[in-house]
């Protein structure tokens, strides 16, 4: 049996405040309505107990000089019928808004019960990512039924909460749970239409409507308030969880906020320069092409990317790569044409290869 000092983690010569603050610690860490540790109840009820003793003058000298042979010996006990939750209230009365944990201050006034959330997957566009887009989806999700009329729990009388007594080496200690019954509500439907569950819950299909923000990624999970199931008797919605999948663009490819653009042109526009119209995601950019550029020659526009998603004042850039499209069936003209201007040395290699090297192309797109 463990020490009640070690079940609030204090020395024995411990003050009444370091009792205090000792079990507000372990009280708001293993309370069941916020840890769902199997075990966390039993922690809950034995700090309970535990403060009930030492926070007592009297209790605490007779637990000192006798310890836990007292429950043990026949002799009686001024430790029996130890309620859990009127002492929990009782010490945090106050202590936060509506006694705490999403509840009243009192134990028997029931709280505001949620719907479920809902799951869905979408498939977003390059393009959807680039400008954002309305999504329109049709989807199940349960409501209120039309015309349920309700009564009052009787297994609860409509506290939603049923009181258990349980034997231990304190007495009886009882603690209160919710009620299977009414699931907590404190009332049952009498009257409900057909089809509809315990509760007086329907299914229905209805369109659902959402933005889904600029710069979005794959994996990403969007929240909209409000539009998951329903809760019973007015409760408040859950929400709908929507989960992004992005397509990929067959022309542009993106790495993060950065878009990578492939831009064809053939060997005269290259070698005497041009102007080239890019449509890039429905957004058009004028590219001036210099005289002499080379194949794999990257133009960086910079702020013409994605925009970021938490920051949607920075976008990324749009790196335009050069692909020079070399002929493969030239008629007998063109091939007169290119030996000539070969045999005037025109079209010699450059004489500073680090102009076309493989490793000055990646540094280039990287600075």
């Amino acid at each position: 049996m463990q020490n009640y000092y070690d079940v609030l983690g204090v020395s024995a010569d411990a003050t009444q405040d370091q009792i205090k603050k000792a079990y507000r610690k372990v009280a708001m860490k293993y309370h069941p309505d916020t840890n769902s540790d199997p075990s966390a109840e039993e922690h809950f009820k034995s700090a309970a107990t535990a403060y009930d003793v030492l926070s007592n003058r009297d209790k605490r000298a007779k637990y000192d000089q006798y310890g836990h042979q007292q429950y043990t010996s026949g002799s009686s006990s001024d430790f029996s019928d130890v309620n859990v939750n009127d002492i929990f209230e009782q010490f945090f009365s106050g202590s936060f808004p509506g006694g705490g944990f999403g509840r009243s201050s009192s134990a028997r006034q029931r709280p505001v019960f949620r719907g479920s959330d809902l799951r869905v997957r979408i498939k977003v566009s390059l393009q959807d990512v680039m400008h954002g887009v309305t999504k329109k989806i049709k989807m199940a999700k349960l409501v209120s039924a039309e015309n349920v009329e309700t009564k009052q729990c009787k297994t609860c009388e409509g506290s939603g909460q049923k009181t258990v007594l349980q034997q231990t080496f304190l007495g009886n200690i009882s603690t209160s749970k919710t009620c299977t019954d009414c699931g907590g509500f404190g009332k049952v439907p009498t009257n409900k239409p057909t089809g509809t569950d315990k509760f007086g819950m329907i299914k229905k299909e209805d369109f659902v409507r959402f933005d889904v923000p600029k710069g979005v990624y794959s994996g990403i999970e969007l929240r909209v308030s409000g539009q998951g199931n329903g809760a019973p008797y007015g409760g408040r919605s859950g929400d709908l969880i929507v989960y992004v999948e992005e397509v990929e663009d067959p022309v542009i490819k993106r790495q993060g906020v950065d878009l990578y653009y492939d831009l064809w042109m053939d060997i005269s526009d290259a070698a005497l320069g041009c102007e080239k119209q890019i449509d890039a995601l429905g957004s058009k950019f004028s590219l001036k092409i210099p005289k002499g550029t080379q194949p794999s020659k990257i133009f960086k526009l910079k702020g013409k990317g994605i925009p970021h998603l938490e920051d949607q004042s920075y976008r990324g850039d749009l790196m335009v790569h050069i692909n020079v499209w070399i002929p493969k069936d030239l008629n007998s003209k063109q091939v007169k044409l290119l030996k000539k201007i070969k045999e005037e040395g025109s079209i010699a290699p450059p004489s500073n290869p680090s102009d076309r090297s493989f490793f000055s192309r990646v540094k280039q797109m990287f600075s």
